[in-house]
């Protein structure tokens, strides 16, 4: 495996296969120190808006989402839920992230000039969809002040309060943010990564020597998903 400091300035993975789109020591843990090192990335280019758009678009996306998810959403929901002994935070979220997430890859992917049709038509059916959930959601008063899931309340009088804070950040603060994240991070990677043709052309320009076999491997992929077809008609 190579050495993951060799990804680190690489915003996309190098997959040549569908298979490796789903790879996780491919698409994801070689870009683990970009993750890390955002924190301080952001920090050191805070007054500066120009840097932090070209911060932006050299990252991975799905480093950027893990880090709103985990550094900025998770941090916000658990000081909220502690302070108002409100624990239904995230299911007011629950609605609005995913939809976040689809912007979030489908502008990466625009600022960066990759093609974008199926990443457009997700994030439109997404904003629709979030936008009936989160109007059904308030239609049913969970917007207003004090409403909560009752079965919090019953979940902390049979753990005690101690218990419940260790819940609270472990499982409804971080785990369900994670969870929101990884819901939408595996098939927007692999549409960044693999889906259209044209993404071909740009592992071309990141890699010249990964063109031929980048086609070929599309090629052979297209031939199996045809095969089959004229096969059943040829029988009938």
């Amino acid at each position: 495996m190579p050495d993951p400091r060799t990804y680190t300035d690489m915003a996309l993975p190098l997959v040549k296969t569908l298979p490796e789109c789903a790879d996780y020591f491919k698409t994801v843990e070689p870009f683990l120190p970009q993750f890390y090192e955002l924190p301080y990335q952001v920090a050191a280019r805070i007054s500066d808006p120009q840097a932090l758009k070209e911060l932006y678009l050299t990252t991975n996306p799905l480093m950027t989402a893990l880090a709103f998810a985990t550094m900025f959403v998770t941090p916000l929901v658990l000081a909220v839920s502690e302070i108002n002994r409100n624990y239904s935070q995230v299911d007011r979220l629950w609605s609005l992230l995913p939809v976040i997430y689809n912007v979030h890859y489908a502008v990466w992917a625009h600022l960066n000039g990759l093609p974008t049709m199926k990443l457009d038509h997700v994030m439109a059916v997404s904003i629709i969809w979030g936008a009936r959930l989160t109007f059904n959601y308030w239609r049913k008063g969970g917007y207003q002040v004090g409403s909560e899931d009752y079965r919090w309340n019953i979940v902390k009088d049979y753990i005690g309060g101690p218990a419940m804070f260790i819940l609270n950040v472990a499982f409804i603060a971080l785990g369900q943010n994670v969870r929101a994240y990884k819901i939408k991070c595996t098939l927007v990677q692999g549409i960044l990564t693999m889906v259209d043709p044209p993404m071909a052309d740009y592992y071309s320009y990141l890699h010249p020597s990964s063109r031929q076999p980048c086609q070929r491997q599309r090629h052979h992929f297209l031939r199996l998903l045809v095969r089959p077809v004229h096969g059943r008609h040829s029988r009938a």
